[in-house]
């Protein structure tokens, strides 16, 4: 684009017409027009880096003014335009909880605990310097052997260890490891309690409810049970009636449990979808007829089939 820029100027064009033709802006045209070749844009840096040091200048009163604080670092050689400026000051005012200077001085913090950080996994800093600098650490060997040449939980774990004993807090460690500070502070529970042992060690997870013997047990007496025992007007399990009754009996467990342990124990849940059904066409009459006898039945009276399939009293 720039190319095209370029080459049609020097045939003449106008630039509303280089900008028309291309689908620009008139004043893109006109800046690449001016500088004559395409080179990268230089950006200017838009941290307040050099913050700390002017409040100490200058007090903290030239933060709150963006002109101020523009003319400051400008005698200062800092290349910041004034929209920058103007930028960093409304973002930080509009943080009532932090003042600049925090914002100033913890995005300062921050980036010299990174820079820490980095410098350890890089073995930019030998050994027997980090050793004076972090003090007396337990098994301090093994864990600069499990962050350099362990895996990326090993490694994290012997970092979050060696940020913690340099001082930097869960925030910044877990920012810089990408993972949450809850896990930072477990490592560091696991340390303490335990040293390099309980921080490496394989964690044990707790036993699965679906191996738990007892509600294994509980649920497959259930199931050789007839419903009707447990005042359910049914002559087969429902998963719902059978979660219910396994609650009421001191064996609490969801269906996705009771179906993988009926499952495991080479059990299966079948519907039926056969009806096995008389083909006489008086089929009914005869039933309702037999629950009439039956109804009407006497204390001294019995009731059978004959073998034609009539009901006999």
């Amino acid at each position: 684009m720039v190319s095209k820029i370029v080459e049609r100027h020097k045939q003449s064009q106008s630039l509303r017409g280089i900008a028309r033709d291309l689908g620009i802006d008139r004043r893109t045209v006109r800046r690449w027009v001016r500088i004559g070749k395409w080179q990268p844009i230089k950006r200017c840096h838009r941290s307040l880096d050099p913050c700390p040091s002017l409040i100490e200048q200058t007090g903290e009163k030239v933060l709150w003014n963006a002109k101020a604080l523009h003319r400051a670092l400008s005698s200062a050689g800092f290349p910041y335009t004034y929209g920058q400026i103007q930028r960093l000051v409304r973002l930080a005012c509009s943080s009532r909880r932090l003042g600049v200077q925090t914002v100033a001085i913890g995005d300062l913090k921050k980036r010299g605990a990174f820079d820490w950080m980095r410098a350890i996994l890089q073995k930019e800093k030998k050994s027997d310097a980090l050793r004076h600098e972090l003090g007396d650490v337990p098994e301090f060997d093994a864990l600069l052997r499990r962050l350099y040449t362990g895996n990326l939980a090993q490694r994290n774990r012997s970092m979050v260890i060696l940020a913690g004993r340099r001082g930097l807090n869960n925030r910044q460690i877990s920012s810089f490891l990408a993972i949450s500070r809850r896990t930072c502070r477990r490592y560091r529970r696991l340390f303490e309690s335990g040293g390099n042992a309980a921080l490496f060690g394989r964690n044990c997870k707790s036993p699965r409810k679906s191996d738990d013997e007892s509600l294994k047990s509980a649920i497959f007496s259930l199931l050789h049970e007839p419903p009707s025992s447990h005042d359910i007007n049914r002559t087969t399990w429902k998963m719902a009636d059978l979660c219910r009754v396994l609650r009421e009996t001191g064996h609490p467990a969801c269906s996705a449990i009771v179906r993988k342990i009926i499952k495991a124990g080479g059990y299966k849940w079948r519907k039926a979808r056969i009806v096995l059904t008389s083909k006489d066409p008086s089929y009914a009459e005869k039933v309702a007829r037999i629950r009439t006898i039956l109804s009407n039945l006497r204390p001294k009276e019995a009731f059978f089939l004959s073998t034609n399939s009539v009901p006999v009293r």
